[in-house]
């Protein structure tokens, strides 16, 4: 497995989320964050399902369906879609920066993310669309509410 970064310390944190995770992917894997909805104890999406649900497995990779979505309400409007792809922030900064006017009471929480992660198209954010992402057991049992960064309840 290759990684972004070099430091030893990025590779040891990234060792220690994956230990538990199956299938672990044959590209490189790092480490990005996200905010999800805490669905009585599990995550769950703010927006868009996977699949069929929008509560989501840890320890486990998940892969963006290949297909064309629109942000809610631009489809009727005439607006461009998007390839899929799980929406991710490569630093916790740019979460914090997007999210100021977000419900505090959403958790924020490091994601392992793979394969083709692209800039998310006519964004003004730094979101970033995954292709592949899991979510370690061991970084939601440590999510933090995003009120701790951005004030509020």
């Amino acid at each position: 497995m290759t990684y972004k970064r070099k430091d030893m310390a990025f590779a040891e944190k990234i060792g220690q989320m994956i230990d538990h995770i199956n299938e672990v992917p044959d590209v490189p894997v790092r480490i990005a964050y996200r905010l999800f909805r805490d669905y009585n104890g599990q995550p769950k999406t703010l927006y868009h399902a996977h699949g069929d649900s929008m509560v989501l497995p840890t320890n486990k990779w998940l892969k963006a369906a290949p297909k064309v979505v629109y942000n809610p309400g631009k489809r009727t409007m005439g607006g461009k879609g998007f390839r899929a792809g799980f929406h991710v922030f490569p630093t916790l900064d740019d979460l914090i920066k997007y999210s100021k006017t977000m419900d505090g009471a959403y958790a924020v929480v490091e994601v392992l993310v793979s394969g083709k992660i692209r800039p998310k198209p006519r964004s003004r954010s730094t979101v970033l669309l995954a292709e592949e992402m899991s979510i370690p057991l061991q970084c939601w049992n440590e999510r933090v509410p995003l009120a701790a960064y951005v004030g509020g309840e």
